[in-house]
């Protein structure tokens, strides 16, 4: 394994800041990890927070968790960069 494939960075964006900007935060943090080697990224959220947005920016869902008795997940997304 090179260095950068053992590295790990975690980004959380704020609900309540800006929505219409997370797009481009995520679109620029992919952009530094690609220019840094990183060949994807990956991600988490919880199915009733946002797992069409990380779809619609091109993330594939790989894994979920039935973690909640509720019936809501634990999503698992991936995106190659």
């Amino acid at each position: 394994m090179t260095e950068a494939s053992t590295r790990s960075r975690h980004v959380q964006l704020d609900g309540s800041r800006a929505p219409q900007r997370w797009p481009r935060l995520v679109t620029e943090a992919e952009r530094i990890a690609k220019a840094h080697g990183c060949v994807a990224v990956q991600g988490t959220c919880l199915s009733f927070q946002a797992p069409g947005f990380f779809r619609k920016l091109g993330c594939e869902m790989f894994g979920t968790a039935d973690v909640f008795l509720d019936g809501h997940t634990q999503d698992q997304l991936i995106k190659q960069l």
